[in-house]
């Protein structure tokens, strides 16, 4: 007798959806931390980023906290900040920002790789059962915006629905080295094109006829603070005549990161990495660490009359060789989203970093986009 096992369905995900008042935050870091141990996520959606996050826009924005459970367990946790905005003067819209708060001037902390905090084991399930849930029963709401997402769109999806369509409002690539299967800084120096190691070597060459030159790896926060004053100078007058200003003329931004470095995390830590000429310091690159990968968040540099002087090909092949020395167990120095010349010269990977946007299908949206086209193909043929 043939007799046929009964299938066992996965238990049921239950999604809850509310207001995260200031009162509530210290219980929720609890909650954030006990998943973290349970998620291989990135630097930016553990607490040590989270946390000051909350910190800066608890008072002053509205705040939404999705929470994932199976079998009373918490499995997947986000955060949103709602706005209510008008575009182009009529165009009215209500967004749900992840991670961020939806306005420019606390957003310059950029988050990167953001996406739902979830456990390892069904992470895909979980964003499903999560999205399935905002998507049917928050209506009211016109966008869903996720920034930065780490892959390509083809790689975010969502449940089947005729009510939203996904868009990426920009891309960028990103760039990182591969430590795995790097033991030496001569191993590294080796990948490298022939110029840029020649670029690297002259130049530090150039700068011992300078001085005594000192690098370092600064982890205590209250000399990570400092010396990041002390150089924001540099960064400042580099994006000064940009579209992008440098983030430490910002007051929240410059607040975000003195509450990022201070806050103190099981297992992730915030770097700087500094370069002294005669006890003088030239410049330093900002870095976080988690279990498994460094990230390069930004650098402040002294500019040299000699242009064949590269500091930053310099500081960040010392500070590869200190994680190789150091951080054994770091498998990826990750120059995160961005084109620059020097990422390309150094990685030997490239990745994905996506602006996404999950938009409600209305007939406002569908004229709005159908203009901005006719405008940037009215652009082109005009340039």
């Amino acid at each position: 007798m043939n007799v046929k096992s009964k299938q066992i369905d996965p238990p049921i995900i239950q999604v809850t959806v509310k207001p995260l008042l200031a009162k509530q935050i210290k219980f929720l870091k609890e909650k954030w931390l006990t998943l973290e141990a349970k998620s291989s996520s990135f630097f930016f959606l553990s607490w040590k980023w989270i946390g000051p996050w909350l910190e800066q826009v608890s008072t002053s924005n509205k705040l939404i906290l999705v929470e994932a459970r199976q079998n009373e367990q918490i499995i997947g946790l986000g955060i949103f900040s709602e706005q209510k905005i008008t575009r182009h003067g009529i165009l009215k819209s209500t967004q749900w920002f992840l991670h961020r708060s939806g306005t420019n001037h606390n957003d310059q902390i950029w988050i990167e790789n953001n996406d739902f905090l979830t456990t390892d084991e069904n992470q895909e399930l979980i964003t499903q059962a999560i999205w399935k849930s905002l998507l049917l029963k928050h209506r009211h709401v016109d966008e869903f915006i996720i920034a930065m997402y780490h892959n390509k769109l083809d790689q975010f999806t969502l449940p089947s629905t005729l009510k939203y369509k996904k868009f990426i409002i920009h891309s960028e690539n990103g760039y990182y080295i591969n430590l795995t299967s790097i033991s030496t800084i001569e191993s590294y120096l080796s990948l490298l094109s022939k110029n840029t190691r020649k670029q690297i070597n002259r130049s530090l060459k150039l700068l011992s006829t300078l001085g005594k030159y000192e690098f370092s790896v600064i982890q205590d926060p209250t000399q990570q603070n400092k010396i990041l004053r002390n150089s924001a100078h540099w960064h400042i007058s580099k994006w000064q005549e940009t579209n992008t200003p440098s983030g430490f003329i910002n007051t929240n931004f410059t607040s975000f990161h003195q509450n990022l470095i201070n806050e103190v995390h099981p297992t992730n830590e915030t770097l700087v990495a500094s370069l002294n000429i005669n006890e003088e310091l030239v410049g330093c690159l900002y870095c976080f660490i988690d279990d498994k990968c460094a990230y390069f968040y930004l650098s402040a540099l002294k500019p040299f009359a000699d242009n064949r002087i590269k500091l930053g090909l310099n500081l960040h092949a010392l500070f590869i060789q200190w994680l190789l020395e150091n951080k054994p167990l770091i498998e990826k120095y990750d120059f995160l989203a961005g084109e620059a010349r020097y990422k390309k010269s150094l990685s030997n990977y490239q990745d994905d970093h996506s602006y996404i946007v999950i938009q409600k299908k209305l007939f406002k949206f569908k004229i709005e986009r159908l203009l901005i086209r006719l405008k940037d193909r009215l652009k082109r043929l005009l340039t």
